[in-house]
Parts: structure tokens; sequence; C-alpha cells
């Protein structure tokens, strides 16, 4: 049985921008760390490691101003390559973050429509009729019942409220 290995990339959609290949390659070849300048490194972290003791031979560990200068100028191009290598990902990301935002909003404002439409359209087919028919079947009853009736759901209401009043004065403990 041959068992093949399954991409763990399903479902996962990449966007990548392509980098110039002169940015993977070191521009500054011309600046060079000397070897004595890499003896004092190494003298410097290793006495580092081994101790922290600082004595008077630590005037001769010390870089010069012009490898100091150098390792500066290194230590800017090493940046600016980075800084050139990450902004296509960052450019990427903020045009991503960009159109997902229109596209919420999108989303939103037609939710929205939805709703008004759905609404619009209940009111039209549902609430309108319901409302002709109460008002057609109030109209037909005559000035004596729609008194009565009236009196009637006027009694009602007061019931209710006297009972609730009584239920809120009770204990619901006891």
């Amino acid at each position: 049985m041959i068992h093949m290995k399954r991409s763990s990339c399903r479902g996962v959609i990449i966007v990548h921008t392509p980098l110039p290949v002169s940015l993977l390659q070191p521009q500054f070849q011309d600046v060079k760390v000397s070897s004595d300048c890499r003896k004092i490194l190494s003298q410097t972290t290793s006495r580092t490691r081994s101790s922290r003791n600082r004595s008077a031979s630590s005037r001769h560990e010390r870089l010069s101003s012009a490898s100091l200068r150098r390792l500066q100028v290194r230590i800017e191009a090493e940046k600016q390559q980075m800084t050139e290598i990450i902004q296509p990902l960052v450019d990427t990301e903020n045009t991503f973050m960009k159109e997902l935002q229109s596209f919420l909003e999108l989303r939103d404002e037609l939710e929205l429509r939805r709703k008004e439409l759905l609404h619009k359209s209940w009111t039209e087919r549902v609430w309108f009729p319901l409302q002709r028919k109460v008002e057609q079947h109030l109209s037909s009853w005559g000035p004596t019942e729609a008194e009565r009736r009236r009196s009637s759901f006027r009694n009602y209401l007061q019931q209710r409220q006297a009972e609730l009043r009584a239920a809120a004065l009770k204990d619901p403990f006891a």
C-alpha cells in the first residue's frame, strides 16, 4: 500500500507578492569586518559569558571608532534590507484589511436593505390587511355595542391591576 502525503494547506488561500531577487543577496559585500574586530568580538562574548569582571585589559578589547562605524553601517544596511523585504508583506496585509473592511461594510448594508425590504413586504401583505379587517369589524358595531365592550375591557384591566398590586404586596418567601 502506497501512502501519499496529504497537503496540510487544504482550503488555505495564500496571497504572495514576489520579492526582487536582489533583496535576498547581500548588497554590501565591500563592508567587511576585519579579523581583529572578529577576534575582539569573540573575546568580549566569551569574556561576558565566563565572568562579568572588568579588567585593565578591557581598553585593548574595545572596538576602534573605524570598526564601530563599519559595524553601524552594516547594521543600517541590514535594517534597510529587512525593511525592503518586509514592506511588500505589510502592503499586502494593509490591502487585505482594507478590502475586508469594505466587504464587511457592503455586507452590512445589504443585510440592512434586506431587512427593510422584508419589513416593507410584511407591512403590505400582513399588517395592512389585518388592520383593515379589525377596522371593518369595529366599525360594524353600533354605538351601544362599542360602549359595552369598552367598559368590559376597562373592567378587565382594572381587575388585573388590582390582582398584580395584591401579588406584589405578598411575601414571595412565605
